[in-house]
């Protein structure tokens, strides 16, 4: 009987020995997922007011003087020399 229950006492210590480990790496596990989801909402912020900001006059006059060459009526634009 004192075998037996030396068994079962050692299957029992394994067996939260395992369970404790696997806690653990569920753990960093939540850490590193909690991570992500912070990393994600702070970009959702970024995109939510770069949206607002496309949608602004200045944005639209960037675009066009950087992208399209545009410029307001008495502007002069100055481009640089290309060194060839």
């Amino acid at each position: 009987m004192v075998l037996v229950a030396a068994l079962f006492g050692g299957i029992l210590l394994y067996r939260t020995k395992l369970l404790q480990a696997r806690d653990a790496d569920y753990a960093a596990r939540e850490a590193e997922l909690q991570a992500q989801i912070d990393d994600e909402q702070e970009k959702s912020e970024e995109l939510k007011e770069r949206e607002i900001f496309v949608q602004t006059k200045q944005y639209i006059e960037e675009i066009a003087k950087t992208k399209l060459g545009l410029v307001k009526p008495g502007e002069i634009l100055i481009k640089p020399k290309s060194e060839e």
